[in-house]
């Protein structure tokens, strides 16, 4: 069960609302970015970077489905939401919240995209298989939510980031790489630890990199790896503002940094 402490009367009010449609059209939704890291990760780590916006993906089978919901959500005299300049987002009248709702599943097309009326494109690539493995927290004693495992937050994280590069993608991930740790490391990597080829500090990134294979498919993964890749070998360019200045030893400090995504692209590539 969550803390209830994490959550506000605005925010108990936002979900209440939110899931009240949710559930009148039987719909099943899933809880994603920093939000999803807040209940998966930080709840048993150390907080990160906070966040008031909420990302949702619920799953639909068409988009005469997701206008539906839409219509529930913003239609009617009494509508709690209304719509904004993004097709995507919406704000909670009472609290001003906002939210990003965003459709997976049968709605995509082969190359797991969805394209909206507008005819931007959208990727929703490991949305259905980190579903498919999410778990079910309770909050309020009463209302239960599916929220993203921190494995799944991580691989669903560089999609995103490799499709917009925003900075908010880079810096979850980066804070759960630095935050994790796991028992189950040292005993799964032991002569990786031995050989010095992982230690004790990235040892449990590679073990998140080896729970991933238990989440996605293999074309995800490869998509997954081949981002890891290309941050790796362009890491110069995108992981020093996650370095503080006032490190005493900077470059060892950058270098350990890059070691922990190292560390996750050998997880996620050993074989099991």
């Amino acid at each position: 069960m969550v803390d209830n402490d994490n959550f506000d009367r605005k925010t108990q009010q936002f979900l209440m609302d939110l899931k009240e449609v949710i559930d009148r059209m039987d719909l099943q939704m899933l809880l994603i970015g920093a939000r999803a890291r807040m209940l998966a990760f930080d709840s048993q780590y150390r907080e990160g970077r906070a966040t008031k916006d909420w990302d949702l993906a619920v799953k639909m089978e068409s988009w005469s489905r997701y206008e539906q919901l839409v219509e529930q959500l913003t239609g009617g005299e009494v509508a709690r939401f209304k719509k904004t300049n993004v097709i995507h987002k919406f704000i909670h009248k009472s609290t001003r919240l906002e939210v990003d709702i965003i459709p997976f599943g049968e709605i995509s097309n082969n190359n797991q995209e969805i394209t909206w009326s507008d005819g931007n494109q959208m990727s929703i690539m490991g949305l259905t298989e980190a579903f498919s493995k999410a778990r079910i927290e309770q909050i309020y004693d009463f209302e239960e939510i599916r929220v993203l495992d921190f494995p799944a937050l991580v691989g669903l994280k560089l999609i995103a980031w490799n499709e917009r590069l925003e900075n908010k993608d880079l810096s979850d991930i980066v804070h759960v790489l630095q935050n994790y740790e796991d028992d189950r490391s040292i005993e799964t990597f032991f002569d990786e630890i031995n050989t010095e080829q992982l230690d004790y500090d990235t040892a449990p990134s590679a073990l998140i990199g080896q729970d991933m294979q238990s989440i996605f498919k293999d074309e995800t993964l490869n998509k997954i790896c081949e981002i890891l890749l290309k941050l790796i070998e362009q890491s110069e360019q995108h992981l020093p503002q996650f370095v503080s200045n006032y490190e005493e030893d900077w470059d060892n400090a950058f270098e350990k940094l890059v070691a922990r995504f190292k560390a996750l692209e050998y997880g996620l590539t050993k074989v099991i």
